[in-house]
Formats: structure tokens, C-alpha cells, sequence
């Protein structure tokens, strides 16, 4: 009995490290297709990347891996992104004084990581009384300047992604799901997942009531699948939603963010250590032209780079293989027995 359960062991350890084998060569392959979608890419955009950053890996690969890899895909969507990034001066919108912005309350902080983490407090924005008053414009240009200013503050920081709170205690429908506001949620979502791809290391909605599962559905249809995987809605149990920020966010900063000793004048303080951008670079109308023509002139590429599969099924392949494995020694010891 003891040589079978042993035979059994055996084969559940050459099973798993076939599957493990299986991940690293997974992984092994993804890195070489990122490597290969970059050395495609660059000739393709040396005329139009027009800032350093814009030359790294950091900036390209969220573009790429956005379109599975497709460089003709991902470089569309880059001379799109630096059409945005001119036609809305996002360069220099950190130096804008925007009315809305004042409106809303917000503080900043960082994750374990390091990654910048903001806290919006939207329930207490009246988005209807923004829209219904003529500033939709302004609202969106401070949506603009936070995720820029995130963007910014992540780079300076050595990081890719950062990590969003949105406070949603005092929703109310009348103010936050009008029939003017749906579309304009689904503007602003569209819009970061168009320009700023794959930043949400985790995106966490609290306070919210039952029903908000309904307005989450109708913004979640314009995300991409990676930003919908790192989404998470909770109610109003702030222990529950507590624990699960303390997986990325020290009690420190969470004081800082959610304390209630946090006046209004050190809310200001701490908008106003965010790191800004001092570059005042002018565009050129001749690289606008670029842009705009290269755009114009898209065509299909011969052969693609392919989306490889997700390494999460030989993860749950082992898995299930060791449960197997142990429900199988399990039964032997009862037969024993």
C-alpha cells in the first residue's frame, strides 16, 4: 500500500511540474512578443513620439498589450492618444485652475508599492448640477487633470499603475444616473481607457447601494476586460472594504486618506504636494500634420502578433490536478483504515 501511495505522489509531481514548465514557457514567449512588438514599433512612431517618456517601455507596452500585440492596432492607437494629448493641451492641464475641480474633494497617497492611490469622494459631487449647468467641458478636463497628474506622479515614481478609490456615500440617483450623466460616465471611462491603458493596478468603489450595480454594468461595457478584472464594488461595510485596502494600502495612508481629522485646509495641502510637469513644450503644426496624415493613411499589416492565451489555465490546471492527487490519498487512507 505505502509503494502505491507513493506511485501515486510520484505522478502528481511530474504533473505539476509539467504544468509549471508549461507556465515559465508561457511566459518565457510573452516576453519575447513584447520585446518583438517594440522593436517593431518604434520605427513606425520616431516622428511623432514627441516627449522622452513617450520613447520608453513603460509607455508602449500598455498600448500593445491593450491590442493583444497588434503593432498596427497599438500604433493607431498611440498617434490617437498624441492627437488627444494635443487637441486637449493635457501636456499643460496640470497648471489649469479648473471650476469643477473645486468642487471636487479628493486627496492623494501611495500603495505598498509605492503606486500613487487617489480617493475621490464622487458621492458628494452633484454631476447633474455640473452638466445641466453648462460645465460639462470643465468636468471633463478635471477628470483629465487627475488621471494626467496620476500618470505623471507613477512615471516620476518609477511605477506603471496606480490604484483608484471612489467613494460613492451620498448617491443618489437623481444626481449621479440622470439621463445626462450615464452618457458622460461612459465618455470619461471610454476616454481613460482610449489614453491611459492598463494604469488601474485596482480600482475599489465603497459605499455604494444595491441598485448602483446597475449605472457600474452600463459604464463596465465600455472597459476593457483587464480594467473590469481589477474593479471592485462595495457596499457600505466598512469593515469589508477596509480589509480589502489594507491588502495594497498601509493603515498610514488610509488615515491619511480616510481620517476624519482630515481638514479641508489639509486637503488643499495635499493637492498641492502632487508633482507636476514644468514642461511647456509647444506642438509644432507640422507634427500635428504628421499625426493626422499617418492616421488617414492606416493600412492592415501582412501578419500580426497573436494574443497569447492566459498562463491562468495551467494555473488552475495544477491546482486541480493536486486536489485530485489528495482526494486520491484521502480515499486510500480510509480504505486502509
Amino acid at each position: 500500500m505505502t509503494n502505491i501511495i507513493l506511485a501515486i505522489c510520484t505522478k502528481i509531481l511530474i504533473l505539476c511540474d509539467i504544468c509549471f514548465a508549461h507556465i515559465r514557457h508561457v511566459e518565457s514567449v510573452h516576453q519575447t512578443d513584447e520585446q518583438e512588438a517594440l522593436i517593431q514599433i518604434r520605427p513606425l512612431l520616431k516622428n511623432v513620439l514627441y516627449r522622452g517618456y513617450m520613447r520608453d517601455d513603460d509607455f508602449l507596452l500598455p498600448f500593445i498589450k491593450a491590442n493583444h500585440f497588434d503593432v498596427h492596432g497599438a500604433k493607431v492607437m498611440i498617434l490617437n492618444h498624441i492627437k488627444w494629448r494635443i487637441d486637449n493641451r493635457i501636456d499643460t492641464i496640470q497648471e489649469e485652475n479648473i471650476s469643477t475641480e473645486r468642487e471636487l474633494v479628493y486627496t492623494y497617497g501611495k500603495d505598498r508599492d509605492n503606486r500613487p492611490v487617489i480617493l475621490v469622494r464622487m458621492g458628494l459631487n452633484d454631476i447633474r448640477k455640473v452638466l445641466v449647468s453648462g460645465k460639462e467641458e470643465d468636468a471633463e478636463r478635471t477628470a483629465w487633470k487627475l488621471a494626467e497628474t496620476l500618470f505623471v506622479n507613477a512615471r516620476e515614481a518609477n511605477v506603471s499603475q496606480v490604484v483608484a478609490v471612489i467613494d460613492m456615500n451620498g448617491f443618489s440617483y437623481r444626481q449621479h444616473a440622470c439621463r445626462e450623466c450615464i452618457p458622460f460616465l461612459k465618455k470619461i471611462a471610454s476616454t481613460m481607457e482610449s489614453n491611459y491603458p492598463g494604469i488601474a493596478k485596482a480600482v475599489f468603489i465603497i459605499n455604494t447601494p444595491r441598485l448602483f450595480e446597475v449605472l457600474l454594468n452600463i459604464v463596465r461595457s465600455v472597459l476593457a476586460e483587464a480594467t473590469k478584472n481589477v474593479l471592485y464594488n462595495f457596499g457600505f461595510d466598512k469593515e469589508e472594504y477596509t480589509q480589502a485596502l489594507l491588502e495594497y494600502i498601509s493603515l498610514e495612508q488610509l488615515q491619511i486618506l480616510f481620517g476624519s481629522n482630515i481638514s479641508s485646509e489639509n486637503i488643499e495641502k495635499s493637492r498641492s504636494n502632487v508633482r507636476r510637469t514644468h514642461s511647456h513644450l509647444k506642438i509644432s503644426d507640422p507634427l500635428y500634420e504628421t499625426i493626422l496624415s499617418d492616421l488617414l493613411k492606416q493600412k492592415q499589416p501582412e501578419s500580426k502578433i497573436h494574443k497569447l492565451s492566459s498562463n491562468s489555465t495551467a494555473n488552475k490546471l495544477s491546482m486541480i490536478l493536486i486536489f485530485i492527487g489528495l482526494l486520491s490519498l484521502v480515499k486510500i487512507y480510509v480504505v486502509m483504515k
